[in-house]
């Protein structure tokens, strides 16, 4: 297979960073009371509470890196930390390092200081940790804010920092194809309000993997997983624009259009055929 070259990474659009997610903070903490950003996976043993779901996404993600006692670990697009905080409660002698671009969500970090937990305010397609630093690292529902539809950006990143034989797990939306017409505006629509220039797709992504020195171990369709957070995260929210509607407060621009994109992902869901969650775990040769 030809070579294929990092994209040009951009610079990050703070502002459209900053007015997603610090303009939806109210809709984040309707979501999560820990600040998870993410969906849940839900199987038949349960747990079946939300934030147990959550919870479990974390779980089923790190899990599949098969980490070794005392390992070095980067959460690529951590967020508040809840991920990694998850992680550390089950595994302390771990040692997490967690990559955001938002000083807010350090600070946050910072204020709710976990044992092992190191925040980093970066980009996570130029850490600036050396070659083979890390013994495992995951992108939880952060992927798409790397370059284009294959992320070979923070794909290149990810296999620089990992030592050989270490696992990158990838969990998110993924698309089957460029979508066109309604699935293409749903699309357009989505990647607005959550700020994304591009959501991956599913085959420029797994070549990434291969060029960029990673072997597929796993590849699995996770979109009913998913779905009883996604219904959940919008029963809340409806709760929320009730309650502000009831104290006539309302809604700002940045929640408005988070909620938009909410409804039109709901929609977009339901065409499996171009649009699905996946959970990729390769291993770095």
């Amino acid at each position: 297979m030809a070579a294929l070259a990092p994209e040009l990474h951009p610079p990050v659009d703070l502002d459209a960073l900053d007015h997603h997610y610090n303009g939806s903070r109210a809709l984040y903490e309707a979501w999560s009371r820990v600040r998870h950003m993410h969906h849940g996976y839900a199987t038949w043993a349960g747990p079946w509470t939300h934030e147990g779901m959550l919870d479990a996404m974390v779980d089923r993600v790190t899990d599949d890196l098969e980490l070794p006692r005392q390992a070095r670990v980067a959460d690529l697009g951590c967020g508040y930390g809840a991920g990694a905080r998850r992680l550390l409660r089950r595994r302390p002698d771990l040692r997490v390092d967690g990559f955001t671009v938002l000083p807010e969500q350090v600070d946050f970090m910072t204020e709710h200081a976990a044992p092992g937990l190191t925040p980093n305010l970066g980009d996570y397609c130029a850490t600036g940790r050396p070659d083979g630093h890390y013994d495992g690292a995951f992108f939880l529902e952060s992927i798409d804010y790397g370059t284009g539809a294959a992320k070979a950006d923070a794909l290149a990143e990810a296999a620089r920092i990992l030592r050989p034989g270490a696992r990158l797990v990838v969990a998110g939306p993924f698309l089957a194809y460029a979508p066109t017409g309604l699935v293409g505006w749903l699309t357009r629509t989505v990647e607005r309000a959550f700020a994304i220039d591009a959501l991956a797709q599913t085959g420029p992504f797994a070549a990434a993997l291969d060029v960029h020195g990673f072997e597929l171990e796993r590849n699995e369709l996770a979109s009913l997983r998913i779905a009883p957070t996604v219904l959940v995260g919008h029963l809340r929210a409806l709760g929320l624009v009730l309650r502000r509607t009831w104290s006539g407060e309302g809604l700002d621009a940045d929640e408005r259009r988070h909620l938009t994109g909410g409804i039109a992902g709901l929609w977009l869901g339901l065409c499996m055929w171009a649009f699905q969650y996946r959970v990729f775990t390769a291993r770095r040769r």
